[in-house]
């Protein structure tokens, strides 16, 4: 934060890191499509992984281990 509002400094090479992963998430997509599946990963898995992520933070915010069920 400064008087010119908030900023955050990215990561150049972090898109050039996950490009590999990216492609592989939109040609999976695609192929999802074309072959009638379903994806390999499911909406179970995102709201999982976004619980955890919320726990994590909570966790390191208050210097503790949380234990998920």
């Amino acid at each position: 934060m400064d008087e010119h509002g908030a900023h955050r400094e990215y990561t150049q090479w972090f898109y050039e890191y996950w490009k590999p992963t990216y492609l592989a998430e939109m040609q999976d997509f695609v192929d999802c499509i074309a072959e009638d599946r379903p994806p390999r990963v499911g909406l179970e898995d995102g709201y999982r992984a976004v619980q955890w992520a919320f726990v994590a933070a909570e966790a390191v915010r208050k210097g503790t281990v949380i234990r998920m069920k």
